[in-house]
């Protein structure tokens, strides 16, 4: 049995992507975790251990509304109620 090892190519990481598309978008709409999992074509599962890292590094804020959670940019978030 041979064993093939998969070199990692080069890139931005998941939490990059998710940043470059989180701020890229106009300010003051958030969006939903199903939005950037298709935009990054990334699993939903994967889109929230990023977030959750995002958001403890303070890059990202997340607000619950109805039943959606909405990622914004944490800076345009000054002027969000919470």
């Amino acid at each position: 049995m041979n064993l093939i090892f998969i070199e990692a190519r080069g890139g931005l990481t998941t939490s990059e992507q998710l940043l470059g598309v989180i701020n890229q978008h106009p300010q003051g709409l958030g969006l939903t975790i199903k939005q950037l999992s298709y935009s990054i074509n990334r699993p939903v599962s994967m889109i929230n251990l990023c977030l959750k890292q995002l958001s403890s590094r303070k890059q990202v804020k997340i607000q619950l509304r109805g039943m959606q959670k909405l990622v914004y940019p944490y800076d345009s978030c000054n002027h969000l109620k919470i």
